[in-house]
C-alpha cells in the first residue's frame, strides 16, 4: 500500500514538494483553489504587451504531469 502526501496551496513551497519528492511509494495530492500557477510580479509586464498571459501562468497539471499515475 503507498502513502498518502496531501499538499494544501500550490504556491511556490508546495509546488517545490510537489515536485522533490522522488519515491514512488507517495501519492501526491496537491490541493489549490486554482489549478495553474500565476506570478504576479510580471503582471504588470502582460498589461504593457511585453509578455503573454501564458508566460506567467503555467498549469499544474503540465508540471507535475510526469509525476502522475492516472491521466488527469
Amino acid at each position: 500500500m503507498t502513502k498518502r502526501i496531501v499538499i494544501i496551496g500550490g504556491g511556490f513551497a508546495g509546488l517545490n514538494v510537489a515536485r522533490h519528492i522522488r519515491s514512488k511509494a507517495y501519492t501526491i495530492t496537491l490541493v489549490d483553489r486554482n489549478n495553474y500557477i500565476f506570478f504576479p510580479p510580471l503582471l504588470y509586464q502582460v498589461a504593457t504587451g511585453f509578455l503573454e498571459p501564458s508566460n506567467i501562468c503555467y498549469p499544474y497539471r503540465k508540471m507535475l504531469r510526469k509525476k502522475t499515475r492516472c491521466p488527469i
